[in-house]
């Protein structure tokens, strides 16, 4: 049985007409930055890897190499207690500063928020305290508005 060479394997494109390739992205990166944008809710590496099988792509290495270089360069976000993948804001958005989360219990829907403030006063604590932060995520479980209204109608 013969093997299939990776040249064999051609990348399915994402790229849409009129719709000029994203600076500095590598195919992979952007093919998974569609797949998390796509997503209704966070995307796990293994939900997107499930997507890319028709890429050819069969081993989490390419996805999780894709994943680092949009972390890195403010893409995207893990939310650490889903270990799942958000796009950062929307479409034309992006920051390298720290965000907080606002993560349904109930739907699974994530909000990001920044501010400054909070920021201000998180960088205030560990300077009294002599630590330095290496990477810092803020994720507030409860219920997104539509939850929290839909239970309050159950409860009536």
């Amino acid at each position: 049985m013969a093997s299939k060479s990776k040249a064999a394997v051609a990348p399915k494109t994402t790229a849409k007409r009129g719709r000029p390739p994203r600076a500095g992205l590598s195919h992979w990166q952007e093919r998974v930055l569609d797949l998390v944008r796509a997503s209704a809710e966070p995307a796990s590496a293994y939900d997107i890897l499930r997507e890319m099988k028709d890429d050819g792509i069969t081993a989490p290495p390419v996805v999780y190499r894709a994943l680092k270089g949009l972390l890195d360069r403010g893409l995207v976000h893990r939310i650490e207690s889903l270990n799942a993948y958000v796009v950062c804001g929307g479409p034309d958005h992006h920051h390298h500063q720290p965000a907080q989360f606002a993560i349904c219990r109930d739907c699974g829907r994530v909000e990001e928020i920044t501010d400054p403030a909070v920021d201000q006063l998180i960088e205030a604590w560990t300077q009294r305290i002599g630590f330095v932060a290496d990477s810092r995520t803020i994720e507030i479980l409860g219920r997104c508005r539509d939850c929290a209204a839909r239970q309050a109608l159950a409860a009536d």
